[in-house]
């Protein structure tokens, strides 16, 4: 089959996926994405060891805490985000469940005080003590809108939370994600919590599927992917462009999600998947 047949039956598929997304009402931005770049492919990540969840899908954020165990948030079926637990797996595989969130818990983090710090589809930012005592610190943000899909999680020195949230329109399923992916509308936002005063401030307002958060080394920026336009904002946290927002890297080849930092100071970034040609065409064009 001709290559130029086969992209045109790939943006037909797509079109078609668009009409059966039932009783979600479309309005798409029309956006010309940028040529995509070359994605160099390796096969380093063949060797890896899969840890088995029991049965439970989409570990979205880990996290390790001081004895080595290992903890991830997870949702009840491969396309079911319904129901979710955060799991705790000691070093030697033994899998348990550390709290029934009732919901996928996409972000994780541990304070100074070792509270897991969490972001819960259904509850939005809680704190889990060790003792397991649960407290909810923010459903909404500074104008009542929820945080139906908080996302990536931070935590900085002097206590102060940064978090993303892709929508406050409606929670996660997987036709509320096409729906995202295809209208390319700005939702949810970057956001700062205070424990101190218990107050959130938006610090961004409005993203393309914001996901992944990160604090910089010296905690001077903090990084936000922002996955639908297949890029990473900056966002200044100190300094002469203090409250500034910038791209950091941008026409990346993939949807990128998670991103984390190493010791040095460069961070790791996690992709979704790689681009699509017909949905980078569809994007152009207003349906």
């Amino acid at each position: 089959m001709e290559q130029k047949n086969l992209n045109r039956i790939l943006l037909w598929n797509f079109l078609l996926a668009i009409l059966f997304i039932q009783s979600c009402a479309l309005k798409p931005t029309a956006w010309q994405a940028p040529t995509k770049p070359a994605l160099e492919v390796n096969d380093k990540l063949l060797t890896a060891t899969k840890i088995p969840l029991n049965g439970w899908y989409g570990p979205e954020d880990i996290v390790f805490d001081q004895h080595g165990n290992l903890y991830c948030g997870v949702h009840i079926g491969k396309r079911d985000f319904s129901d979710g637990k955060i799991l705790k797996i000691s070093p030697n595989g033994v899998v348990q469940e550390f709290y029934d969130a009732s919901s996928w818990v996409s972000g994780l983090h541990f304070d100074s005080n070792n509270n897991l710090i969490a972001l819960s589809h259904r509850q939005g930012l809680i704190s889990i003590s060790p003792n397991k005592e649960v407290k909810v610190l923010a459903k909404t943000d500074e104008k009542g809108r929820p945080f139906l899909i908080p996302n990536g999680l931070d935590i900085a020195t002097d206590g102060n939370i940064y978090f993303s949230n892709t929508s406050h329109d409606a929670p996660y399923d997987i036709q509320y994600g096409r729906k995202l992916i295809l209208e390319l509308q700005p939702n949810g936002g970057l956001y700062q919590y205070n424990p101190k005063t218990k107050k959130v401030t938006t610090l961004i307002d409005g993203t393309y599927f914001g996901n992944g958060v990160v604090l910089s080394k010296n905690e001077d920026f903090i990084l936000m992917t922002e996955t639908t336009k297949y890029r990473i904002l900056k966002y200044w946290l100190k300094g002469a462009k203090k409250g500034e927002k910038e791209i950091f890297m941008d026409n990346l080849p993939g949807f990128p999600n998670g991103i984390s930092m190493r010791k040095d100071g460069s961070f790791w970034l996690g992709f979704s998947t790689k681009r699509n040609d017909a949905l980078d065409k569809i994007h152009a064009k207003k349906v």
